[in-house]
């Protein structure tokens, strides 16, 4: 079974929030995917993450995509069997030794950050 391919946030995603996520979406690199891979799928009227209601808590996104030798189909040619993209935000507590899945700018309270090395 192929692994999932996954691309993390870039520097503008990097403890974003709604309106640096909404930019992206909106931008003309997704936008234009979206037509391209999907051209069925494409709705001017939806909100991404329209159910996340804090407009200033930062926002994690991830995007996976699974690639296959046949196309996915639904309209689109593109050789996947899946796609994803998730929203998480971070809830308090936790520990990161020696660093963290998410950016280190991103501020994850009372996350306990320990170094090692050195």
């Amino acid at each position: 079974m192929p692994k999932p391919l996954r691309f993390y946030g870039s520097d503008q995603l990097h403890s974003c929030h709604r309106k640096a996520m909404e930019a992206w979406y909106y931008g003309d690199m997704h936008q234009g995917a979206m037509k391209k891979f999907f051209p069925n799928l494409v709705d001017k009227t939806h909100k991404p993450f329209a159910e996340f209601k804090d407009e200033n808590a930062p926002i994690f996104v991830i995007a996976s995509v699974t690639p296959s030798d046949k196309p996915i189909g639904g309209g689109s040619d593109l050789a996947v069997s899946q796609i994803a993209i998730e929203g998480y935000t971070p809830i308090p507590g936790g520990i990161a030794l020696g660093g963290t899945f998410s950016p280190e700018k991103l501020n994850v309270p009372h996350l306990r950050r320990i170094p090692v090395g050195d």
